[in-house]
């Protein structure tokens, strides 16, 4: 038959459909402005990824978001044991005693990381402290205790001169080495607490006493109450929501940190679907909260 000419037609499609779906790939990937792999976010902020954590299902049904096992063998559990080896590998052990986790708005799981990170030191035999320093929504006694709801001492307390470090102080029973402290009664200046440079003097008394301190912070763009306290610690950590969180909202994020003194270990991509971590997430559930 003269018509319709099959090759000429199949081939005409086969080279509008590569062009279609050429121009949509590129058009979809240059609306995505956030951080979507591990490349792209060490090319674009020029810090290293130190590790990527999955989303654990039930956990945010249960409340507890403590996800270290005794037997160790949960995704979420060696996540972060990947995560704290990135950071013992960033200097000398005595330059890497206090962890400041942070992030650059709200609900990317930073409470959750830095929660599982201390977890994951004290189940390495550490005395390990965690410090609730978001003292405007502190949020660690939700999860660590039964009563939620309660005020209990904690870090405004000692700077306020009402309470010593030993009086705030609280143990997790499991881990076994796991201590904490709450963010304390709720101040209305906090801003102002923080830049007395008392917190400096509770990490290095702290430091005394323990292996290891971690502290959660207030998002940065939030307030700027973590900048106040971000050089008073070795360690900065930065959580981010990956495939979510804009670029430049981080990017800049880094930037208020290293002019703030902070130094910035890295960051870590909190709910990374597991399609975009190009061989450095494998896990098979997600974190949600």
């Amino acid at each position: 038959p003269a018509s319709p000419k099959l090759p000429i037609v199949f081939g005409a499609s086969l080279l509008a459909g590569l062009l279609l779906g050429g121009t949509l790939a590129f058009g979809l990937g240059a609306l995505d402005t956030s951080l979507g792999t591990v490349d792209v976010a060490e090319e674009y902020l020029r810090q290293r990824v130190l590790g990527t954590i999955p989303r654990i299902r039930g956990v945010k049904k249960s409340g507890r978001p403590l996800i270290q096992t005794e037997d160790g063998l949960s995704h979420g559990t060696e996540a972060f044991r990947t995560l704290r080896t990135s950071l013992a590998l960033l200097g000398r052990q005595r330059d890497r005693r206090a962890f400041l986790f942070t992030s650059a708005v709200p609900r990317e799981g930073k409470t959750f990381n830095s929660l599982n990170f201390a977890a994951s030191l004290a189940r390495q035999g550490l005395r390990t402290l965690l410090i609730d320093a978001d003292l405007r929504r502190p949020s660690i006694a939700n999860y660590l205790t039964a009563n939620s709801g309660q005020e209990l001492d904690g870090v405004t307390d000692y700077l306020l001169g009402r309470k010593t470090l030993a009086e705030i102080v609280r143990k997790e029973a499991m881990p076994k080495h796991l201590y904490w402290i709450p963010g304390g009664h709720i101040t209305t200046n906090p801003s102002e607490l923080l830049a007395q440079g008392k917190f400096g003097d509770l990490v290095n008394e702290a430091l005394r006493e323990f292996d290891r301190i971690v502290i959660d912070s207030a998002p940065i763009h939030a307030v700027s109450d973590t900048l106040l306290i971000a050089d008073e610690t070795q360690i900065t950590v930065l959580v981010v929501h990956g495939g979510s969180t804009p670029r430049k909202s981080v990017a800049r994020c880094v930037q208020l940190l290293q002019n703030a003194g902070a130094s910035v270990g890295g960051v870590v991509l909190n709910l990374l679907p597991r399609h975009r971590g190009h061989g450095y997430d494998y896990y098979g559930s997600y974190y949600t909260d």
